[in-house]
């Protein structure tokens, strides 16, 4: 167990990056350029993909369980770990339960009870190793009223699970005939965007090389920065309450607060700890005269 203070620089090791679109669109080319990536190829599209990297095949579940050793050594020998695709691997981890225990298929909800326990086993280790796990899916459409919203093509809890880790969660398609990789939400599109990622302009399938790679950088130095301002914010905000504790004249304090050029947010959170530290003396705010005033006079 780790306790990570709030004032803590948050320097992430692995990204979980969800990424899905149409069939045909080059979903397996695009991951290969992840930073040092690891295929593994539940769909068996490899053979499909452009600049091909290190890729893995499975027949069956129980031949991902067979082949643990050999499987962790290769994870430990690169740096981002691709599953392709996710829909696929429930598929694979079904077909094994219910060989495994055949009364599974007369209930639906403890199959997928199971399933999500088969999950969890085997992304939490990935999840906490360090690497960039980088999940594929196809699209599907929902609709919604009159409203179609495109999401992951992937069943059941799964869907959840899978969405609450990512911390990118983009849709992959076409505009005016170019790709294009968006990770902001919208109210037809499923998406994730933790670091404000610009919609991403891919390129041809030959002039895929480091985009993954790109994005992945990008949202590790935007998280980091977040944390920095984080602890700069909380340290400033330190500062003015230790300033409203020892101050002499409240009213000139606020003055000098006006004065200072604080940012919205820091403001509101100095404001809320000065009302506390001058209502301990016995001062209230008069919002209409903007003057701190003795409560007894009040």
């Amino acid at each position: 167990m780790r306790l990570i203070q709030q004032t803590d620089d948050m320097n992430v090791l692995g990204l979980n990056v969800l990424f899905y679109g149409d069939p045909g669109i080059g979903k397996t080319t695009l991951a290969f350029t992840a930073p040092n990536p690891l295929l593994l190829d539940f769909d068996r599209g490899v053979h499909r993909a452009s600049h091909r990297k290190n890729a893995l095949q499975f027949d069956s579940w129980q031949d991902v369980i067979d082949s643990k050793l050999d499987l962790d050594k290769l994870i430990a020998q690169h740096d981002s770990i691709i599953i392709d695709t996710a829909g696929t691997v429930i598929e694979a981890m079904q077909a094994y339960l219910v060989k495994s225990n055949p009364a599974l298929l007369r209930n639906g909800i403890k199959l997928w009870g199971e399933t999500k326990r088969l999950f969890q086993e085997f992304f939490l280790p990935l999840k906490l190793s360090g690497k960039n796990v980088i999940f594929i899916a196809h699209a599907k459409e929902k609709e919604e009223g009159d409203v179609r919203i495109k999401r992951p093509l992937i069943p059941g809890s799964s869907y959840d699970l899978l969405m609450q880790a990512c911390d990118l969660v983009g849709y992959y398609t076409t505009i005016a005939n170019k790709r294009v990789l968006t990770f902001d939400l919208s109210d037809t599109v499923t998406a994730k965007n933790c670091a404000e990622i610009q919609p991403v302009y891919v390129g041809t399938l030959h002039e895929m090389t480091t985009q993954l790679t790109e994005i992945i950088n990008h949202t590790k130095t935007a998280i980091a920065k977040r944390s920095k301002e984080q602890e700069e914010a909380i340290a400033l905000v330190g500062e003015w309450i230790k300033k409203a504790e020892t101050a002499k004249d409240a009213n000139k304090f606020v003055a000098d607060l006006g004065k200072a050029g604080l940012g919205d947010s820091v403001k509101r959170t100095v404001w809320a700890g000065v009302v506390q530290t001058f209502g301990a003396r016995g001062l209230t705010w008069n919002a209409e005269t903007k003057q701190f005033e003795d409560k007894k006079n009040v």
